[in-house]
């Protein structure tokens, strides 16, 4: 949500509007958020909206905030200016269900843990060939490989599924 009477840009959240920022997430919130919780040395902020690029002059915020928190990488559902899908009769966004099929069935040829960068490709070819808009990554690549979780597809091959896996390591979904 961008409101003409206020200088920041917000995410909007069910029941909120231009008339009820009070139900909406604050852009300079979610930088702060990543800024000031944690000591990890790397931070990975998934946002899946649109638009990033179309923000108005008179807004203040945008991806510079969180480009400029140390060791964050921002993973966005799309370019600067291209819409976000939600494809008819589903309830996630062509996004969020490639990011997660990508997860759950991994990569092949990317070892053991998938970084970010990996996941960022895999997911922008899976959209690119149903002819939808890509992700964007930034910083650029990342100064550093980020590793965000074990390789499904690397588990498969060896005859583990995910469930055995996670039964194995005490947790209930896997890695």
């Amino acid at each position: 949500l961008a409101a003409p009477r206020h200088p920041d840009l917000y995410f909007a959240l069910p029941g909120s509007s231009e008339s009820r920022l009070y139900r909406a997430l604050r852009y300079p919130d979610v930088a702060a958020l990543v800024r000031d919780t944690g000591r990890a040395a790397d931070r990975v902020v998934i946002l899946d909206y649109c638009y990033d690029g179309e923000t108005p002059p008179t807004h203040s915020t945008g991806p510079a905030i969180l480009e400029a928190v140390p060791g964050a990488s921002v993973l966005a559902a799309t370019a600067k200016d291209a819409k976000s899908w939600v494809q008819s009769g589903q309830r996630l966004t062509a996004f969020n269900g490639s990011l997660i099929r990508t997860a759950q069935h991994g990569v092949a040829d990317a070892g053991d843990a998938l970084d970010l960068a990996a996941l960022h490709h895999e997911v922008g070819q899976d959209l690119s060939a149903h002819q939808i808009p890509t992700p964007r990554l930034w910083p650029g690549q990342g100064e550093r490989r980020v590793l965000l979780l074990r390789n499904a597809h690397t588990q498969q091959a060896d005859g583990i599924s995910s469930a055995e896996h996670g039964a194995a390591n005490g947790t209930v979904n896997g890695p």
